[in-house]
């Protein structure tokens, strides 16, 4: 009888162990692209919990678990950075709200007032790289920080 108490409880013990470790549990999906820059870059998303990253016609979008899109996702030269953040700088109704650097890309987050929207826009340059990356959103600051948060963004 003791030893089959012993084996009941190292039984539950081991169960435990794999319930605890598939709590924990971590998936990513990536796609390459060949940017038009020369650059090819690969992008990274934290999959966990149900999300997506699809691809169409050169534009990335990461989907949450509900397959509502968060984020769209675009690769830009030098010439078309410069012009849309001194664009996004002057405009009326846009806000610079954060100006940082996460896992490779320094970027801003702008918040674009229209008169029935608001979107986000993360401005990025992928360090040592020909290429930036513009990620909008139309979702809350909160969710679009979480999806830009599952994202890494490598130069191959």
């Amino acid at each position: 009888m003791k030893k089959m108490r012993k084996l009941v409880v190292v039984c539950l013990a081991i169960c435990m162990l794999f319930v605890m470790a598939g709590c924990n549990a971590h998936s990513s999906m990536s796609l390459t692209y060949n940017v038009e820059t020369g650059d090819n870059v690969e992008v990274e998303l934290d999959t966990t919990g149900g999300w997506k990253l699809t691809t169409e016609d050169g534009i990335f979008y990461i989907n949450d678990e509900n397959e509502e899109t968060v984020l769209m996702g675009m690769f830009i030269d030098k010439d078309y950075y410069d012009m849309y953040t001194a664009n996004l700088s002057m405009a009326q109704g846009v806000t610079m709200l954060e100006e940082s650097e996460s896992k490779g890309l320094d970027y801003a987050l702008w918040e674009i007032v229209g008169t029935d929207i608001v979107e986000l826009d993360y401005v990025g340059w992928l360090t040592d790289s020909n290429t930036g990356v513009i990620l909008a959103s139309m979702e809350s600051k909160e969710v679009a920080k979480d999806a830009f948060e599952r994202i890494t963004l490598t130069v191959q």
